[in-house]
């Protein structure tokens, strides 16, 4: 199967979940369960979704005068309390970003403007050194950040989400990125240096974002005749 047809029959099958739970996701009343539900029938060798409060996921507690991330029974809340600085966690997940695959996040914004910038992390070593697709009002920008040194990389237009529960998906096909936001190509990458392998979120300037659960996809290697 295509890495596209599967991102956007795991999105058609997260969606019904996420969409029923809008009207309470920014109090972080979300039925996690109900998201589990919807990748049942997947087989759970090709495709993995946890929700951000599952023991699979390690996110690093971190409480200080200008950050905060947390995780709550729900969701997973990071918050930056300071113009000029940004905050982010991450997990491992075990796929190589070498490999093709699909890698997506489910969030929720505090708010959209262009006084700040909200996204999810791919191809991460650890909260300093990542990529990431971050939005703001009008365009998605793919960031990197080395030892916390941010540098925009790229940039395009994009339509803000109609759901509260934003789904961003990173998928890698041989040397050919795209980036995805609920199931709806907004970016291309090409030939990216990825050694990372660790996934998550980010958010900068005096801003909140929720997050919900990770997705990871990787395609077996074709075995030889």
């Amino acid at each position: 199967m295509k890495l596209y047809k599967f991102l956007l029959l795991s999105w058609l099958m997260l969606a019904p979940g996420i969409i029923n739970a809008q009207s309470s996701l920014l109090s972080g009343k979300v039925d996690t369960q109900d998201d589990m539900n919807m990748t049942q029938s997947f087989d759970s060798s090709l495709y993995e979704y946890y929700p951000v409060t599952d023991d699979n996921m390690l996110w690093a507690d971190d409480k200080t005068k200008y950050t905060k991330v947390q995780l709550k029974k729900k969701h997973l809340e990071l918050q930056c309390k300071e113009q000029g600085m940004f905050v982010s966690a991450v997990s491992k997940v075990p796929v190589d970003f070498k490999a093709n695959i699909v890698v997506n996040g489910i969030f929720a914004p505090w708010v959209i403007n262009d006084k700040h910038k909200f996204g999810f992390i791919f191809n991460a070593r650890n909260e300093l050194n990542f990529h990431a697709i971050v939005f703001g009002n009008k365009y998605a920008y793919y960031i990197t950040a080395e030892k916390g040194q941010i540098s925009v990389e790229e940039r395009a237009l994009y339509k803000i989400s109609k759901n509260k529960a934003w789904n961003v998906a990173f998928v890698k096909e041989g040397s050919k990125c795209t980036v995805m936001l609920d199931g709806m190509e907004i970016m291309e990458l090409n030939n990216l240096e990825l050694d990372g392998n660790k996934v998550g979120f980010y958010t900068d300037n005096k801003s909140v974002l929720y997050a919900y659960g990770v997705g990871y996809f990787q395609q077996p290697e074709e075995e030889e005749n």
